[in-house]
């Protein structure tokens, strides 16, 4: 199984034009070709004040790439709905593009305080009986490598959130931030499991569960 978030920050309006459909099709025909399962997160964390999508425009533009992954009958993807989930006000479905073009529902899982925000998600996948799965995960701002409470403090919280909302798949983002120029300085950390042998022996019990 392989997932891929589509990145599609100021294009949304070139997409609805057919700017983009060569680079579309071209993408539709390798996942067809990889014979694989894929998770498409198509325009990942829509409502994130990083994207700053119209809600309209995204709607239109996520129904566009899903006709034509259909048009071209690629029927190894699933298509992802994936909500930054932190806090917004008004209704999330307005940026929802119809029970028709969303097979899974998904969240980010930084801040496990959160959950308020988390939880709008799950009961919208409940309601709409989507499959739901954290799509990126990290332990934002530890430095694993030198802090064993991380695990008390957000990965028993994680493994606590998926059993008790039986989340069906989890993206965990096993990286050292600062080596990304993009994130460097930002305060991410490092969330290299394989850095603390306490916190990696923990995780791989609870993974092999």
């Amino acid at each position: 199984k392989l997932q891929v978030g589509l990145y599609m920050v100021d294009t949304l309006e070139g997409v609805i034009h057919g700017d983009y459909d060569n680079n579309i099709s071209k993408f539709a025909n390798w996942i067809k070709n990889s014979r694989t399962q894929v998770f498409l997160r198509i325009g990942y964390e829509f409502d994130g004040p990083h994207t700053h999508y119209d809600t309209a425009q995204y709607i239109l533009a996520y129904k566009y790439i899903v006709d034509k992954f259909n048009s071209f009958q690629v029927d190894n993807v699933f298509f992802v709905w994936h909500s930054y989930a932190g806090y917004i006000e008004g209704d999330i479905l307005r940026w929802y593009p119809g029970d028709d073009y969303v097979d899974w529902m998904a969240i980010s899982y930084f801040d496990p305080y959160g959950v308020g925000n988390m939880e709008r998600i799950v009961k919208l996948a409940k309601a709409r009986n989507k499959p739901f799965m954290i799509a990126e995960a990290t332990p934002r701002g530890y430095k694993l490598s030198q802090d064993n409470k991380a695990w008390r403090l957000w990965f028993e919280k994680l493994f606590g959130f998926i059993e008790k909302y039986d989340v069906k798949a989890v993206s965990y983002i096993n990286t050292n931030w600062e080596d990304s120029p993009m994130f460097r300085g930002q305060g991410w950390g490092d969330s290299r499991v394989q850095t603390n042998e306490e916190i990696k022996g923990k995780w791989l019990a609870e993974v092999r569960k």
